[in-house]
């Protein structure tokens, strides 16, 4: 079932940054902008990401999908019930 961003909490925010090897070859400013199509079990637990738009940069896209695997949410109910749910999600870093 598919569900908002507005719609889901999440009570364990994975750390995301860029790698060091992409930093060393950044400026100031540049912004990595992923977004990521996750499913979230009936207990909240993440079981599957998909990248389904990309940075520009796979070294950042795969970093990002593999920090959303720690995610976890308030399971996402439907009539009172806690349900398999699909959100995309934006997740961006901005150089500094």
């Amino acid at each position: 079932m598919s569900f908002t961003a507005g719609d889901a909490e999440m009570i364990k925010t994975p750390r995301f940054s860029v790698p060091d090897s992409v930093l060393r070859r950044a400026k100031t400013g540049d912004t990595f902008n992923v977004l990521l199509k996750v499913t979230v079990d009936k207990q909240g637990r993440v079981s599957d990401v998909l990248l389904v738009g990309k940075s520009g940069n796979s070294i950042v896209d795969k970093e990002a999908v593999k920090k959303m695997h720690s995610a976890r949410f308030r399971p996402f109910i439907k009539n009172g019930v806690p349900v398999v749910g699909v959100v995309t999600l934006p997740v961006s870093h901005v150089v500094d």
